[in-house]
């Protein structure tokens, strides 16, 4: 099972070495895929040596993880900036206001998000991105708990939720790992929009 890493930066310089490290590591996973990204790549793209990402990551599983992390920071730095804005809208429109701000952090590196996404990685690495899908299930229920006028026929929000993210994260994970570019295509963008949109109103 992949390790944590071993130790945390704490000084502007260690800092600085981890996101040299990570920055690589996302370079090459990016360019060769999960399974032919070694340290030994990640150190050669990151000129350091080996031992130096050893001293914060134990293999090339905890980079990974390590990358998911990032990935689910910059996502959630997202969704914290749009949920007040997005509480304005109607119900339909809300959800897809935060999935439109959700996909602009994937498409800001679409093969690194989508390799982050694909099923082949251990559960471990996956597992920020898991975290990050439960607490937004948790969002959007609470959102369809609240009043709206008209009210929403909706019977079980959680079960409703839960089919939002997952159905939304399906397409939009699937769409990164093998065709990133068509998250720049405002047609395709539009076409995930209404099938949320009409799904909700559906309710």
């Amino acid at each position: 099972m992949p390790e944590k890493p071993r130790r945390q930066p704490r000084q502007q310089r260690s800092r600085a070495l981890v996101d040299t490290i990570l920055e690589a590591a996302a370079q090459v996973l990016a360019a060769e895929g999960p399974e032919r990204t070694t340290t030994n790549r990640v150190a050669q793209r990151a000129g350091v040596s080996v031992g130096s990402i050893y001293q914060y990551f134990p293999d090339k599983h905890a980079l990974f993880t390590a990358l998911g992390e990032r990935y689910v920071h910059h996502l959630r730095t997202a969704l914290i900036d749009i949920w007040p804005a997005a509480l304005t809208h109607p119900p339909a429109r809300a959800l897809s206001v935060v999935l439109e701000r959700l996909l602009a952090v994937s498409i800001q590196d679409p093969r690194l998000s989508g390799m982050l996404h694909l099923t082949t990685f251990p559960a471990p690495a996956l597992s920020p991105i898991a975290a990050f899908e439960r607490e937004l299930e948790g969002l959007v229920a609470g959102f369809l708990r609240l009043p709206h006028d008209p009210p929403l026929q909706v019977p079980d929000p959680d079960l409703t939720a839960r089919l939002i993210v997952r159905a939304a994260g399906g397409i939009v994970g699937r769409t990164l790992a093998s065709e990133p570019h068509l998250l720049a295509e405002p047609a395709f963008v539009r076409e995930v929009m209404w099938l949320i949109e009409r799904y909700v109103q559906a309710g």
